[in-house]
């Protein structure tokens, strides 16, 4: 069975759609590999450490753009 992550655009699309928060993480992100002319194939999305880190990186954003906290 292969896991399925989502695809740079499809990040964006669905924290924009559920958290009304629009930060772009397709233009920092590195461009996700292509399989059999899609980019959103399961079999070819990895998700590297670096990857990883990203995401994680970009979530904390989304949280705090969504959520603000005083600090």
């Amino acid at each position: 069975m292969t896991a399925h992550r989502l695809n740079r655009y499809e990040y964006n699309n669905t924290v924009r759609d559920l958290l009304d928060v629009n930060l772009h993480f397709a233009t920092t992100s590195p461009p996700d590999p292509y399989g059999y002319g899609f980019d959103n194939i399961g079999d070819v999305l990895s998700l590297s450490p670096m990857l990883t880190e990203k995401y994680m990186k970009a979530a904390e954003q989304v949280a705090q753009a969504a959520i603000p906290w005083p600090r």
